[in-house]
C-alpha cells in the first residue's frame, strides 16, 4: 500500500463501510451524526460520499475504490505543486540573503571584491631539477585555478627567499580566503625596494590589510606606490573611499 492509500485508512476520515451504510442507510442515529458532522469539515469524504450516491448499490463496493483513486490523485497532485511552490520560496530566500550579505559587507570587503584580480603567470618555465622544477609545477596549478595544490607545491621550495614563490603564495592564500597568511607572506617583499615584486607585493598585501578591516595598515602599503604608473590611480581611489568612509 502506497503512502497516499493510507491517508483515508490512518486518519479521521470515512471509511469504505461507512460510506456504503450511510448510502444504503443503514447507520444508526449516532453514527448518522457523526457522519454528517464529518462531512461539514472534509470535503474529500464529501466528493467521495457525492460520488457514492451516483452509483448503483450493487456496483457501489466496487466502484467506491475508484473514487477513492480520484482524491488519492488529486491530494498527490496538490503536494507535488505545494513542493514546487515551497522549493522556489527556499531559493527566492536563500537568494534574499546572499543579497542582503552583500549589500552589509563593510566597505573594506567591497573594496577588496571591487579590486582584486589574481596575478598573471609571469614566471620561467624550466624542466630543471630542484626547486625551479617544483616551481614550475605549481604554477601549472596555479594557472589552472587549483590554489591550494599551488601553495602545497610552493611549500615544498625550501630556500631561505625565493620571491617568485613568496609572491605567489600570497596571491593563492587570498584567493583561498586566508588574508592573514596572505600578508605574512607577502610582507618580506615589501620591504625590498629592488625586489621584482615590489609594487605587486605592496598592492596585494594592501588587499589582504582590506579584506582584514585593518584600513591603515592598508593605506601605508597603498602610500608605498602611490606614484606607480600601474597602481597610481586605483590606488589614489581606495584613499579616497576609506577616507570618505572613516
Amino acid at each position: 500500500m502506497n503512502i497516499e492509500s493510507k491517508i483515508f485508512e490512518n486518519s479521521a476520515c470515512l471509511s469504505d463501510n461507512e460510506i456504503i451504510n450511510y448510502r444504503l442507510g443503514k447507520t444508526s442515529d449516532d453514527e448518522l451524526h457523526k457522519i454528517e458532522s464529518h462531512l461539514i469539515d472534509c470535503p474529500l469524504c464529501s466528493d467521495a460520499v457525492e460520488g457514492a450516491e451516483m452509483l448503483d448499490a450493487n456496483s457501489l463496493k466496487d466502484d467506491l475504490s475508484y473514487i477513492r483513486e480520484i482524491e488519492i490523485n488529486n491530494i498527490s497532485h496538490f503536494r507535488k505543486y505545494s513542493f514546487i511552490y515551497s522549493a522556489v520560496a527556499v531559493i527566492t530566500i536563500i537568494a534574499v540573503t546572499a543579497l542582503l550579505n552583500i549589500f552589509n559587507q563593510p566597505y573594506s570587503q567591497k573594496l577588496f571584491n571591487r579590486y582584486f584580480e589574481v596575478y598573471p603567470d609571469v614566471t620561467v618555465h624550466t624542466r630543471s631539477s630542484g626547486s625551479d622544477s617544483i616551481l614550475a609545477e605549481a604554477m601549472l596549478f596555479y594557472n589552472s585555478g587549483n590554489f591550494d595544490s599551488a601553495v602545497e607545491k610552493l611549500d615544498e621550495i625550501k630556500e631561505v627567499s625565493n620571491e617568485q614563490v613568496d609572491f605567489y603564495k600570497g596571491v593563492s592564500l587570498l584567493v583561498l580566503d586566508k588574508p592573514t597568511e596572505a600578508s605574512e607572506a607577502l610582507l618580506p617583499l615589501t620591504k625590498n625596494k629592488e625586489s621584482n615584486f615590489y609594487n605587486e607585493a605592496n598592492w596585494y598585501i594592501a588587499l589582504a590589510y582590506l579584506k582584514l578591516e585593518k584600513n591603515k595598515e592598508a593605506i601605508s602599503h597603498l602610500n608605498n606606490i602611490k606614484e606607480s604608473y600601474d597602481y597610481s590611480d586605483r590606488v589614489n581611489e581606495i584613499i579616497t573611499e576609506i577616507n570618505v568612509n572613516e
